[in-house]
């Protein structure tokens, strides 16, 4: 018996992650003071710093634990993160990552397939010390406004053992091991990650020795030039792209699929009509991958919403053209939910996998759902529809 074609290019969609990591990973040779690191002393004074081992101990005594907010106390837990930090303001490298050089670089390798109208900024975060023992249980950071994308993290040519750090997202790990990256090159060269928002992390336990990083917050800025393109323009033919283009030239296909949905990899801080009416050039990662790997093909992407109801099992979602907010209210019910959404002009039923034969099945690339813009008891997601040679 033949594969169902939609199952198939499930398959091959997520098969694509080695066109799409979320994170990217380099060294940089720094030149001439680049090296430099001045930092305040708990008395107030200042110092010069090195990478040898009494100018890091007089480091790590100049930082203070890494605490963090819980319920609206400051806390030190040192089961879930053991390091030191100190804070911006209280250090100064004379490398700087917000430049165009940097920035271009970082470009090619986390948004290769982006076309970039707006140019990176890099906002220095804190400087954090893991000493023998410490670490950092997995977590993600939490974007510091709608325009963060990412985290970069510099790791300093300092000797350790072990502190590696583990970046994960949809199935997919890297380890980041700076010594690794480092051995054999200059000394004064430095190892640097950088990764999308919600991609999970962790820093493994320190053996001996200091991990010394300095990590920063990237940005999109509207205010600056993008940066120049990369060598890879356009998105290559692959196993998931050659099979679509293999479906669409079939005519059975295309009478068979009215809608073809591909559920977006990430989600966004904002709604997309607040992305100053354009989502797509704020796609991260596998998302513009995606995109621009369907219009390559021929089709013509549109941006979707789908609701669906909370309460208990629901035969169909409701798919808009545009995000809702929809009716407030505690009394709502799934009927009453689902009716309001469905009295929008431009309402479609998607019916859930095996209710119908009328509407095909939402191509799921397991996407997150977040209720955030939904109805009180619905939830929205983002998706790509390729409606073939109709849209």
């Amino acid at each position: 018996m033949a594969q169902d074609p939609v199952v198939n290019l499930q398959r091959q969609l997520l098969a694509q992650e080695r066109w799409h990591e979320p994170w990217t990973t380099g060294t940089v040779n720094l030149s001439g003071s680049e090296s430099t690191l001045f930092y305040k002393r708990r008395d107030g004074s200042s110092r010069q710093g090195s990478t040898t081992a009494a100018d890091i101990e007089a480091l790590l005594n100049a930082c203070q634990p890494v605490t963090f907010g819980r319920g609206g106390d400051t806390i030190l837990d040192e089961t879930h993160r053991k390091a030191w930090t100190m804070d911006v303001g209280a250090f100064s490298w004379l490398f700087n990552p917000d430049s165009g050089r940097f920035t271009a670089e970082l470009a090619q390798g986390l948004c290769p397939w982006d076309q970039l109208d707006r140019g990176i900024r890099i906002e220095v975060d804190k400087l954090n010390v893991y000493a023998s023992g410490g670490f950092f249980k997995s977590h993600k950071n939490k974007p510091r406004g709608v325009e963060m994308f990412g985290s970069l993290v510099v790791v300093l040519p300092v000797k350790y053992e072990g502190g590696s750090l583990f970046l994960r997202h949809g199935g997919r790990e890297l380890e980041f091991d700076a010594n690794r990256m480092l051995e054999g090159l200059p000394s004064a060269t430095i190892a640097y990650a950088a990764f999308y928002s919600d991609v999970d992390h962790e820093v493994a336990d320190i053996s001996s020795g200091h991990r010394v990083t300095i990590s920063y917050n990237l940005y999109f800025d509207s205010s600056r030039t993008a940066p120049p393109p990369g060598r890879l323009r356009r998105v290559p033919d692959n196993p998931f792209t050659s099979m679509f283009r293999q479906y669409l030239r079939r005519d059975s296909f295309l009478a068979s699929q009215r809608y073809l949905g591909f559920g977006m990899e990430y989600p966004y801080p904002k709604r997309a009509d607040e992305y100053d009416g354009n989502l797509i050039r704020h796609l991260k990662g596998p998302d513009a991958f995606l995109y621009h790997g369907l219009l390559n093909l021929g089709a013509r992407p549109q941006l979707r919403y789908l609701y669906r109801s909370e309460y208990g099992s629901c035969d169909f979602w409701v798919m808009l053209s545009h995000p809702t907010d929809g009716r407030r209210t505690n009394a709502a019910s799934p009927d009453t939910e689902l009716e309001f959404l469905i009295q929008e002009p431009d309402s479609s039923i998607v019916w859930a996998k095996g209710k119908t034969r009328d509407l095909r099945p939402v191509l799921e690339t397991e996407p997150s759902f977040d209720d955030t813009h939904g109805l009180s008891h619905t939830s929205e997601t983002l998706i790509f529809i390729a409606i073939a040679r109709y849209l």
